[in-house]
């Protein structure tokens, strides 16, 4: 199993010791297994998007959003490795979905009575340790925009040939709707009805040809 160790020190100027923070990762563990610490996830950036289906039944994107969620395939926990001559206060705080919503790291040093704050410290360290994993998620994001652009084509590509291909199919089935009509026109049908009829039916026909090519289908007439 592959561990995530993160190390957050702040020394003691009194006695040379100190107390850091220790995070793990806890990936696949069994269920029940103690743990040494406290379990959190961390956030992972999504893309969220919504179709909408017209009447006719052809799909458009019609909302992008980007969101941030709990990464549940990983898990770690968080604890602390303590200086044995201070009593450690630590305070986590989680958020409902499992990530670190903050973290406090308190020291009180037991030979002297002399109180020490490391939250300052922490924070620093904690800048630190953020700004190298956002220049880490900024290429990470770099590369899923590209793949995400790269899919919204081809998303859009199949969507065009759905429709395309709708339309077709409702072309040739307007011509056919029109031959039956022409097919069961009586006998003593006039001239003039005979011959509008006649047109529509070759126009449809045509029109059903051009939508197929345009779909890729062979023509039906």
């Amino acid at each position: 199993m592959r561990f995530l160790f993160i190390l957050i020190a702040a020394s003691s100027a009194l006695c040379g010791c100190s107390t850091r923070y220790e995070v793990s990762e806890i990936t696949g563990i069994e269920h029940g297994a103690e743990i040494d610490g406290v379990p959190f996830r961390t956030k992972l950036p999504q893309t969220l998007r919504v179709y909408r289906r017209d009447s006719k039944g052809k799909f458009s994107v019609v909302h992008t959003q980007r969101i941030e969620l709990a990464d549940t395939t990983r898990l770690y926990t968080i604890g602390i490795n303590a200086n044995v001559l201070a009593d450690t206060d630590l305070s986590i705080s989680l958020n409902e979905d499992g990530t670190l919503k903050s973290t406090g790291l308190k020291n009180k040093l037991v030979f002297d009575e002399v109180a020490t704050d490391l939250s300052g410290s922490i924070t620093k360290t904690a800048d630190a340790l953020a700004a190298e994993r956002a220049a880490r998620d900024a290429a990470r994001s770099a590369r899923r925009a590209e793949q995400e652009a790269q899919e919204e084509e081809l998303a859009k590509e199949r969507l065009d040939q759905e429709n395309a291909v709708f339309a077709a199919t409702e072309a040739f089935y307007a011509a056919e709707a029109l031959i039956a009509r022409l097919l069961d026109l009586p006998a003593d049908a006039s001239p003039t009805d005979v011959a509008a009829l006649t047109g529509q039916v070759e126009v449809a026909k045509a029109n059903a040809n051009l939508l197929a090519q345009r779909a890729g289908l062979t023509p039906p007439y």
